[in-house]
C-alpha cells in the first residue's frame, strides 16, 4: 500500500512539472509578419498550396505565409462575399461569383498566381445557373 502511495506521488510531481515545461513554452511572442489588406478586411481562407486569400472592400489577395508579402491582387473581386467563392478541394483553384447587375460572371481563378483561367463573360455566356466541377474529366461545367 505505502509502495502505491509513494507511485501516485511520484506521478502527481511528474505531471505538474510537464505541465509546468508546457506552459513555458507557450510565451507570447511577436508575429513572423504583418500586412495592410489596404482596405475593410471581410473574410479569408487558404488555398491548396497554403496561400492566404483575403477579401476586403478594394481587391481580393493572395499573401505568401512563409514571408506575408503579397503574391497577387484583383480589385476586379473588390467587396466580394463570402458566398461567392468555392475552393476546389485538391486543386490550386476557386470558384467566383463576379455580381455584374442582376447576373453572375463566374470565374475560375488559380489561387496560387491570381491568374483568372477561365471566364463566362469571356465565354459569350450571358446568364448561367452554376458552375460546378467534373473530377472524372478535369473539367469545370458552367
Amino acid at each position: 500500500m505505502k509502495t502505491l502511495k509513494n507511485l501516485c506521488w511520484i506521478l502527481l510531481i511528474a505531471l505538474l512539472y510537464t505541465g509546468e515545461v508546457h506552459a513555458q513554452k507557450r510565451q507570447k511572442t511577436d508575429p513572423d509578419w504583418t500586412i495592410n489588406l489596404e482596405g475593410k478586411y471581410l473574410w479569408s481562407r487558404i488555398g491548396a498550396d497554403g496561400t492566404i486569400l483575403a477579401a476586403n472592400k478594394d481587391n481580393l489577395m493572395g499573401i505568401d505565409p512563409a514571408s506575408g508579402k503579397q503574391k497577387w491582387k484583383l480589385e476586379r473581386l473588390a467587396n466580394l462575399k463570402p458566398e461567392n467563392f468555392d475552393v476546389i478541394p485538391a486543386t490550386p483553384l476557386a470558384f467566383v461569383k463576379d455580381k455584374r447587375g442582376f447576373y453572375f460572371d463566374y470565374l475560375l481563378i488559380n489561387t496560387s498566381t491570381g491568374t483568372i483561367t477561365g471566364d463566362s463573360k469571356a465565354l459569350g455566356l450571358v446568364n448561367s445557373t452554376g458552375a460546378w466541377m467534373v473530377p472524372p474529366i478535369n473539367a469545370a461545367l458552367i
